[in-house]
């Protein structure tokens, strides 16, 4: 199947070859085969470059252009939705939601650490926004999730947000209890050192737009 990228490089790298190129500039021919798409254009090297028709190479991709005096402007194809490949990668809209989810988390998680470490009163009321905030870009998330890869990572987001939620509920018992905890205890608690390792695994894969199980948001 041929990707993206490759048709975006080919349209950037062909052009017309104009019929009134001099005899004996003109090189022998050959033809272009792109894997995955059926057919082949025809080619003609010039001075060790290798030069194809844009109009046959439109065709051959399945493409469209469009001329506007010097500029000629190729519209690639939307691969379909069941196209396995776009089935095995991240879609960016819910890369997106996911990004806006994490960075909802990364702030819930700082705020109980600080606030629990300088014994900053009404913990419960200042941590319950980050909740309904996280809750809101959870739902935002599960809405985006158009592929196979997203609704796997979507399953991570959701543990990465329980493993949130406990982590807050237990300092906010810790308050209510009036029982005191030493700053180091909370910085390095490991569950929110899960939170943060989970948190890296996912934004990895946001990178990679591809999934892989991250074994800590487990």
């Amino acid at each position: 199947m041929i990707s993206q990228s490759l048709y975006l490089k080919l349209a950037a790298i062909t052009f017309f070859l104009p019929l009134c190129l001099p005899a004996q500039d003109a090189g022998r021919g050959s033809t272009l085969s792109v894997d995955g798409v059926p057919g082949e254009a025809a080619t003609v090297t010039v001075k060790g470059k290798v030069y194809v028709d844009v109009d046959t190479l439109v065709q051959l991709l399945g493409a469209s252009q469009q001329r506007a005096g010097s500029r000629v402007t190729v519209y690639l194809r939307n691969r379909g939705a069941d196209d396995p490949d776009n089935q095995a990668k991240l879609s960016r809209p819910f890369i997106v939601a996911g990004i806006e989810l994490m960075s909802t988390i990364r702030e819930w998680r700082h705020m109980i650490i600080t606030s629990t470490a300088g014994s900053v009163p009404f913990l419960e009321e200042r941590a319950g926004p980050y909740g309904r905030n996280a809750d809101s870009k959870l739902s935002l998330a599960s809405t985006a999730a158009a592929t196979d890869a997203d609704r796997s990572v979507l399953d991570l987001l959701n543990k990465e947000t329980d493993l949130m939620r406990k982590f807050n509920d237990k300092y906010v018992a810790l308050r209510k209890s009036s029982l005191g905890v030493l700053p180091e205890a909370v910085e390095n608690d490991p569950l929110g050192l899960q939170i943060l390792e989970c948190a890296r695994g996912l934004a990895a894969l946001a990178g990679s737009q591809r999934f892989q199980d991250v074994l800590a948001c487990h």
